[in-house]
């Protein structure tokens, strides 16, 4: 019994096992990648026009010529527009460079504020706070570089001052410093790590019997044997290969997860189907059935999920015909009695009826799925 609870057990626990580790190894090797990316910076000031390509940079940005282009997204129902970022004309180097060209930065609207003060800061020559940015720089799309073209033969440029004052390259500044844009990643590295580490532990646990810690503890607090209990689980009744149930004369046998439980039959008072229907924005998307054992004593309630309304109803009618003390099935009056007035609830049976299998039962249950 206890080796093919431990063999059911790993069983189970091997998919949700292999999916963490899985997406654990895939997850933080993106985000190592992704943080090598996000550290592996140069300082912008320091690039001249010739060594601006696909690069992460540091910005230390005290200058600005003006926005270009507003980038948005819009609700496809409402037609409402959001600006989400901006670009603006800047220049490569620092304020000593004697060879800089014009290229652009698109920062998020949040700093429209600060970037409308450095320009106009700009235009009228007064001391500029300096914004800092890190971002990557990319090549400007052709439409971008549309704009960019129209800003400057806006101001009066010719098409060869243009083609020579400027570099198609905008940075896409994402963080305003780089520790910002390193933590997340470190986060979501140990993350990816601890999902891995927890997929291992959980086969190791699950192939040494580390889950039926609690079913040890079930039949022992019963006052029963793994011995008394082996032969009781081995006898009994299992209605079909895939039921989450296995009805034995002494307990009850819930194996449907990673953990299973025994549960006395002298304790179980009520069973009843649980109906859940999902629904997503108000339709309805599916229904799940359940049945729902209340054990005296135990302090919980066993809720077990079926894969059908028609197999939930076969295990309440086992339950039913095993088990002539339990209250089989769900009325609003019943569970008023059980939550509000216990002993009336249980003197419907579970107090005047013996504790003892319906033998008579069990031998058909049992010449019925013997196959099984």
């Amino acid at each position: 019994m206890i080796n093919e609870l431990t063999k059911r057990s790993k069983k189970k626990a091997l998919p949700l096992s292999v999916l963490l580790i899985v997406l654990g190894i895939i997850f933080a090797a993106a985000f190592g990648f992704q943080l090598i990316a996000n550290t592996n910076t140069v300082i912008f000031d320091q690039l001249t026009p010739y060594e601006i390509s696909d690069q992460r940079v540091e910005v230390n940005l005290t200058a600005s010529f003006g926005c270009f282009l507003e980038q948005y997204t819009e609700n496809s129902t409402t037609k409402k527009q959001t600006t989400d970022y901006l670009y603006y004309v800047i220049y490569t180097g620092d304020d000593f460079a004697t060879d800089f060209r014009y290229m652009a930065i698109r920062v998020p609207v949040k700093f429209e504020a600060q970037m409308e003060k450095l320009t106009e800061e700009t235009y009228s020559e007064d001391a500029a706070e300096a914004l800092h940015f890190v971002g990557d720089i990319r090549r400007l799309s052709a439409e971008e570089q549309k704009y960019f073209r129209e800003f400057f033969l806006d101001s009066d440029w010719t098409s060869a001052e243009y083609d020579e004052g400027t570099i198609p390259y905008v940075i896409e500044a994402n963080a305003t410093n780089n520790v910002g844009g390193t933590v997340p990643f470190l986060l979501l590295i140990l993350v990816s790590i601890a999902a891995v580490i927890w997929g291992v532990l959980r086969i190791v646990k699950a192939s040494k019997g580390g889950y039926l810690k609690k079913f040890r503890a079930d039949y022992e607090s019963a006052g029963y044997t793994e011995s008394s209990v082996d032969s009781d689980y081995q006898h009994g009744i299992l209605l079909d290969k895939k039921d989450p149930l296995r009805f034995g004369r002494i307990f009850t046998y819930d194996i449907s997860g990673v953990a299973p439980r025994a549960i006395a039959n002298d304790k179980i008072s009520w069973v009843y189907q649980k109906t859940t229907t999902h629904r997503t924005n108000g339709i309805k998307t599916g229904t799940t059935y359940s049945l729902v054992i209340s054990a005296e004593g135990l302090g919980k309630q066993f809720e077990i999920a079926t894969k059908n309304e028609a197999a939930c109803q076969k295990l309440l009618n086992a339950f039913s015909e095993l088990m002539p003390w339990v209250v089989a099935g769900y009325n609003d009056e019943i569970a008023k009695l059980f939550t509000k007035q216990h002993n009336d609830f249980l003197d419907i049976r579970y107090n005047k009826v013996v504790h003892e299998v319906n033998e008579e039962a069990f031998a058909r249950y049992t010449t019925a799925y013997r196959s099984i």
